[in-house]
C-alpha cells in the first residue's frame, strides 16, 4: 500500500550529475544546501506540516540525515514547529522575496508611467508579470474617472464607481 506521503522527491534534480535548467551538466554540488532546499520544498507542499519522521519519509531519507538541517532551518526562522511536533514554513522567505531589489525598482519606475497612462486613457491600468502559468499584479493606477478595475485570481471584473457624484 502506498504511503499518503508518496510523491516525487522535490529536489531530486539537484544531484551533481543531473543537468541544470539550461541543459548543461552540473559542475558543482553542495549536498547540505541541496538537503535544506529539499526540506523547504517539501514543506511548501503541505499546509498541515510534517513531523520529522513524515518529512524524512517524504524526502526518501532517514531522520538522522535531516535532523540537524531541520534544527538549523528552525533556528534561522525558515520553519517552525507546532505543539504536535509538525514542521511548517514561516513567512521568512516571503519577506525576503519582497525585498528583492529588481521588483522594487520595477515598481518605482513603473508607477509614474502607470499613473500617466491612467490619466491619458481615463482607465485603470495594471502592470502584470507572467510567471509559471500565473499572472502577478506588481503595479496599479486607478482611473481618474472614479472607476477601478480589480484583478481577482484568474479573472478581472469591473467594480462600481468610487466617485460619490456618479
Amino acid at each position: 500500500m502506498a504511503s499518503v506521503y508518496d510523491h516525487p522527491k522535490p529536489f531530486s534534480s539537484f544531484s551533481a550529475s543531473a543537468p541544470d535548467p539550461a541543459g548543461t551538466a552540473r559542475r558543482y554540488s553542495a549536498p547540505a544546501l541541496e538537503k535544506g532546499l529539499e526540506i523547504l520544498e517539501a514543506l511548501s507542499e503541505t499546509s498541515q506540516g510534517y513531523t520529522l519522521r513524515q518529512l524524512a519519509e517524504v524526502l526518501g531519507r532517514n531522520v538522522n540525515e535531516i535532523f540537524r538541517m531541520v534544527v538549523v532551518l528552525r533556528q534561522a526562522g525558515y520553519i517552525q514547529v507546532d505543539d504536535g511536533d509538525r514542521h511548517t514554513l514561516t513567512l521568512k522567505m516571503f519577506r525576503l522575496a519582497h525585498r528583492q531589489p529588481p521588483l522594487e525598482r520595477l515598481m518605482q519606475i513603473s508607477q509614474p508611467l502607470l499613473a500617466e497612462l491612467a490619466e491619458r486613457t481615463r482607465q485603470s491600468c495594471q502592470l502584470m508579470l507572467y510567471r509559471r502559468d500565473r499572472v502577478v499584479v506588481v503595479g496599479q493606477a486607478n482611473s481618474p474617472e472614479g472607476w477601478q478595475a480589480e484583478i481577482c485570481g484568474r479573472m478581472s471584473r469591473m467594480l462600481g464607481a468610487t466617485d460619490p457624484d456618479l
